[in-house]
């Protein structure tokens, strides 16, 4: 199928991020390539509450913080900070709180716990003990609203993790007692309600959800999904965070595979879940994506997981609309008008190498193939990325015709990624 010539910054419009960079092609060059707008920087990341034992090593936790903010520059954390859960505390939760300032990532933080909160993770499966009302009675949302004042790298305090699930309290979905604790929160915020994002919850439907959702002072809403794109929810009007965000329909090394998160967001991005009101998604989680026990160039590990979000933050550097073909949901590929260039493949296969697959795209730029890089994305834990000249590398081969740009991956690893890129992906893989 032939793509549809778009321009990037009139297509999206205001439904970008504020203040979110907008590649476009420069003066007198033709339209940008594309017929789907893509949104990397609605990319983050979710934080699970246990601070390794490595990161407290707190100079090189913000060298590795900083690393993520340099390649993936409109990325947030999400971190729900129970610092009753085994091996938080409350001066820890500052510290990462402060070095990711430092490192320039912002963050929404959660008021949840600060003096050894019981919650089933916490307590080997046990029903957690504490109710919504006895959390609202500690000193868990002062806490967050102080680091909230503190810190302008926090953008919103969140409520409490799951306040609808049994897994943090005792009384889940106990409506007059969120109902408390909002209010004691909006009160710590000192009336800020638009430093409050809620209400955090795991079920659409629940009695919390409503409740929060009818508040018209509540102008942030959040939710958990883990059901993958399909499960995405807008809400017209407001600006919704998704704050932990998977698939669990897949096992899970397959769930963070590069070669299932690009499938997934070729399919959101299709059918346009990231271009209405969501303004982020939060992919779990951090200790996973980041190996504090595995040291990279100065940084700890970054794994394909991770790495597969910074290939499709590279793809959409080059321009805000990619293109796409119903008939090749394994690839995408961005092009300025201008000759510069970047395409995405994947193998979605667990099992399988790919090997003699070739992807046409249309409508490109692209002068010539000799000046490409190619940045291999692999399903690992460690040494997840690879980068090199295409003329050095034998994953993948490409040649120009005209405006059309031929992509033939010889091999490429069960659930791995390429990127193929006219910028330099040195950068993306040390």
């Amino acid at each position: 199928a032939g793509a549809t010539a778009l321009g990037g910054a009139a297509l999206l419009g205001a439904s970008r991020l504020a203040g979110a960079a907008e590649p476009t092609a420069r003066a007198g060059a033709r339209a940008a390539l594309g017929n789907t707008p893509i949104h990397p920087e609605r990319l983050g990341i979710y934080v699970i509450p246990d601070i390794p034992e490595q990161w407290r090593n707190w100079d090189l936790t913000q060298a590795s913080f900083a690393k993520i903010h340099a390649v993936l520059p409109n990325a947030w954390l999400r971190w729900d900070n129970e610092t009753g859960h085994v091996t938080d505390d409350p001066a820890s939760v500052e510290t990462v709180v402060a070095r990711a300032r430092d490192a320039g990532l912002p963050m929404i933080i959660t008021g949840s716990a600060v003096d050894g909160y019981d919650n089933w993770w916490a307590q080997d499966g046990r029903q957690p003990e504490e109710t919504i009302r006895e959390i609202a009675d500690g000193p868990y949302v002062a806490h967050a609203a102080d680091l909230y004042r503190r810190y302008d790298n926090v953008r919103f305090v969140e409520v409490l993790n799951e306040p609808d699930g049994v897994w943090f309290v005792a009384n889940p979905d106990d409506v007059d007692e969120y109902a408390y604790y909002l209010d004691r929160l909006v009160t710590e915020m000192q009336g800020d309600v638009n430093g409050i994002l809620g209400p955090s919850t795991a079920f659409p439907e629940s009695g919390i959800w409503q409740h929060h959702f009818a508040r018209q002072d509540m102008n942030h809403l959040s939710y958990h999904t883990y059901g993958g794109w399909q499960d995405l929810r807008d809400y017209p009007g407001r600006e919704t965070y998704v704050t932990e965000y998977g698939d669990d329909s897949v096992a899970l090394e397959i769930a963070n595979s590069p070669g299932f998160i690009l499938g997934d967001l070729w399919n959101a991005e299709r059918a346009g879940k990231l271009s209405g009101g969501i303004r982020m998604i939060f992919y779990v989680n951090l200790q996973g994506m980041m190996r504090a026990d595995v040291i990279e160039n100065g940084h700890f590990g970054f794994t394909g997981q991770l790495r597969s979000l910074i290939a499709y933050q590279a793809l959409g550097a080059v321009s805000s609309v990619a293109w796409t073909d119903p008939a090749v949901p394994d690839a995408m590929a961005t092009d300025d008008g201008a000759g510069r260039f970047a395409a995405l493949l994947w193998n979605p296969s667990p099992d399988a190498e790919l090997t003699g697959r070739t992807v046409s795209v249309p409508g490109s730029s692209l002068g010539a193939a000799d000046g490409l890089s190619v940045l291999a994305v692999l399903n690992s834990a460690q040494n997840a990325a690879e980068s090199a000249p295409i003329g050095g590398q034998n994953r993948v081969r490409a040649e120009v015709s005209g405006d059309t740009v031929h992509l033939t991956v010889d091999r490429l690893e069960p659930l791995a990624a390429l990127l193929v890129t006219t910028d330099s992906t040195a950068g993306l893989a040390d």
